[in-house]
């Protein structure tokens, strides 16, 4: 399975994640500080589950057909 890109979850895209199935409501990147490698970008989803958002790494989530 191939990576997903953060361009292709638009919002109100329904997707699955760790925590269960929920809704894209944005994405966006956060800056990531490491000892070894400096700082770094990761690309991240808002996704709302049950009411709650949460953000989650692009890596994590998986769309719904």
């Amino acid at each position: 399975m191939l990576p997903m890109k953060y361009s292709e979850l638009v919002p109100g895209t329904l997707v699955s994640v760790s925590d269960g199935i929920g809704i894209v409501v944005k994405h966006g990147r956060r800056e990531i500080a490491c000892a070894v490698a400096g700082m770094t970008w990761e690309h991240v989803v808002l996704i709302l589950i049950n009411d709650e958002p949460r953000w989650y790494n692009v890596d994590g989530v998986q769309l719904l057909d």
